[in-house]
């Protein structure tokens, strides 16, 4: 069986590290931006009248191998790789409900948006792959439309890094913040989870209500 667990650093002193943590027993391992941010984007089609091509989106920012690491599909295109950097051309990855919604009867790969509305300066990124829907919010709320920025090109102060493992990913706590500081030996490591345990967070609620009722 193949677990997962995150953990999060903030990185003060610099856009965050390329490095993630390295064990003998994971298998691939990524970073992300540590929260799911939201606004308006606009999407550049003549599949839908121009005042619905833009729309409020939950954006996140991601590194190359992150979607391999999640197991999120890929459904056209391709994902990330460590090409698409500050140097290179502007990029993104949409979501499945996206790339059906405004490209329904062609590829949405090679099309293009931008952060902002219609007004907006924001360079136009080019969509390199289309994306599974992932449920970001909670199992049982749908979340919204989402791009994906890779994180090459837009720095944050911040990282969740991701590892997928064969083993049991409980295990790879201590090895996981040893890794991270041996790149900054005065980095916090902390909110590191397993997978199940962030599942379970997110039907707490629904099951503490369940229990009442029984």
């Amino acid at each position: 069986m193949v677990s997962r667990a995150t953990c999060g650093t903030r990185c003060d002193r610099s856009p965050g590290p390329r490095r993630s943590p390295r064990s003998p027993s994971s298998r691939s391992r990524s970073a992300s931006a540590p929260t799911r941010r939201s606004g308006t984007v606009t999407i550049d089609t003549t599949s839908v009248p121009p005042d619905k091509r833009y729309l409020e989106a939950d954006w996140r920012l991601v590194m190359p191998g992150y979607f391999e690491t999640m197991g999120v599909r890929l459904v056209a295109g391709r994902f990330f790789t460590d090409a698409d950097g500050d140097r290179s051309e502007p990029s993104c990855i949409v979501d499945e409900t996206m790339a059906r919604a405004f490209w329904p009867s062609e590829s949405a790969v090679g099309k293009r948006l931008k952060i902002g509305g219609p007004q907006s300066t924001s360079p136009w990124r080019t969509v390199l792959g289309v994306v599974g829907r992932v449920r970001y919010r909670t199992l049982e709320q749908p979340s919204r439309v989402a791009v994906y920025w890779p994180q090459l090109q837009r720095a944050w102060p911040a990282q969740t890094f991701v590892l997928r493992t064969a083993a049991d990913p409980a295990t790879l706590r201590t090895a996981a913040a040893r890794e991270i500081q041996a790149v900054d030996p005065d980095q916090p490591v902390y909110a590191v989870r397993t997978m199940d345990e962030v599942m379970a967070a997110s039907v707490a609620r629904r099951r503490l209500a369940t229990l009442l009722r029984a």
